[in-house]
């Protein structure tokens, strides 16, 4: 019997090992299909809790800030009725202090001194009140007749004549004619409109304009309203444009660029409100 070649056989072995297919690789397995799904329903779950607290926590932040931009505005019209309510009491006390001045005044004519010296060392001896104003002293003396500033009288009896120098001021402006009046308010409120340093035009426009009448310390504290308000407008301004550049379009930049707009609204509003209050005492016919 004849065995077979062996080296053939190697041969036909080795061809027949060449002429297999590489195994095909399969997809994953149902089992682990089934452990992504797991995992990611997992992951979503996680995902909604983490929104649903960030959702509660930046609630709170907003209810937070609302609450607070609530009580900044309580406080403030409290202070500002309070200011009101001083301005009242303050006016009630400088009328009473101006009939006492008055009444003062009325009792002092006909007085008699034996000497009214002043603060620049001018000396009247005998001297009779035939005259009071709350500026000057007119008096008749030994060596004639004089005229003495309030101001200069000693301290003591600048007092018993009821001099005051806001009221002094007050009754000079009251003397001038209406073009002087007209002139000075003007330099006063061009001057409180550079340095208040107010951005609007037609405000500023409107606080250089000449008063035909009006009290010009009310205009004065008018004038330092309004600034108030534009500075709080500024920083509004301000804020807002920070929270755009730190925050952008995010949720908690558009909520709370709506409760600066409403801020500002609100600020501009009164605004509007003590200008109109302003034109009518800088131009009261109209």
């Amino acid at each position: 019997m004849r065995l077979p070649n062996i080296a053939a056989l190697l041969t036909v072995g080795a061809l027949l090992s060449s002429c297999t297919k590489a195994p095909v690789a399969t997809g994953p397995s149902d089992a682990d299909l089934q452990k992504l799904q797991t995992d990611l329903s997992a992951l979503q779950s996680e995902r909604k809790l983490l929104e649903e607290e960030y959702t509660r926590k930046f609630n709170e932040v907003i209810e937070k800030n609302k609450q607070s931009e609530d009580a900044k505005e309580e406080l403030r019209k409290s202070l500002e009725h309070s200011q009101d309510e001083m301005d009242k009491l303050k006016k009630e006390f400088e009328d009473y202090k101006a009939k006492y001045r008055v009444s003062v005044r009325s009792k002092a004519v006909g007085r008699a001194y034996a000497t009214i010296s002043t603060t620049d060392a001018k000396t009247y001896s005998e001297a009779i009140v035939t005259g009071l104003t709350p500026v000057t002293l007119s008096i008749k003396h030994r060596d004639g007749l004089a005229k003495v500033a309030l101001a200069k009288l000693q301290p003591a009896l600048a007092t018993e004549m009821g001099y005051d120098e806001m009221d002094a001021k007050r009754w000079e402006y009251e003397q001038l004619p209406p073009e002087v009046k007209a002139e000075q308010a003007e330099k006063a409120t061009a001057e409180a409109v550079t340095k208040q340093k107010v951005a609007d035009p037609k405000l500023a426009a409107m606080l250089t304009a000449h008063p035909d009448a009006g009290n010009p310390f009310a205009i004065q504290r008018l004038q330092n309203r309004i600034s108030q308000r534009l500075t709080q407008l500024e920083d509004i301004r301000k804020e807002a444009g920070e929270v755009k550049r730190v925050y952008g379009s995010t949720s908690l930049g558009r909520l709370r660029m709506t409760v600066l707009q409403d801020r500002n609204k609100r600020v501009s509003e009164e605004i509007a409100q003590l200008t109109a209050m302003l034109h009518g005492m800088l131009h009261p016919n109209g």
